[in-house]
């Protein structure tokens, strides 16, 4: 969340200062980032509703949670949201002023790509590795936590 907010501001300083945006071209600029939500949002939600939960978390970065968790795992989730639209503008001219824009998109990017990496390598919830499924026998499976 914290690079959506971040990535928001780059690209806006990046129009401005790299490409020299007039006031009109920064307002479809704007608009345009908004547009994701408008035009794919709800048969997204219905194509990830399909999805497997691991699929899903690997492509969006989603966990699901149990149902006894939904209330702290919602209040995290909002404070996290709420946080990064506070923090990542500052945050993104930090970056800006150290590096450069484009340089700040492009370590958001790296950052999109390593968390999907390192959400495909997750097992899914609930699954047992090979290995510890071998050695249960169908004898034993009821005395056996894990199978």
């Amino acid at each position: 969340m914290f690079g959506t907010a971040t990535t928001a501001t780059l690209l806006s300083l990046l129009a401005a200062t790299q490409l020299d945006a007039v006031p009109g071209w920064m307002g479809v600029l704007a608009a345009a980032s908004w547009s994701p939500w408008l035009i794919l949002g709800l048969p997204a939600g219905a194509l990830v509703d399909r999805w497997s939960p691991r699929t899903t978390m690997i492509v969006r970065d989603l966990v699901a949670v149990d149902a006894e968790q939904l209330g702290t795992a919602n209040s995290r989730l909002y404070a996290t949201e709420s946080a990064s639209t506070v923090v990542g503008p500052g945050l993104a001219g930090l970056i800006a002023q150290a590096v450069s824009a484009a340089l700040g998109v492009l370590l958001d990017a790296a950052s999109a790509a390593s968390s999907a990496g390192s959400s495909a390598h997750m097992s899914p919830a609930g699954s047992v590795p090979r290995a510890a499924r071998s050695r249960c026998s169908s004898s034993a499976a009821v005395a056996c936590w894990y199978c």
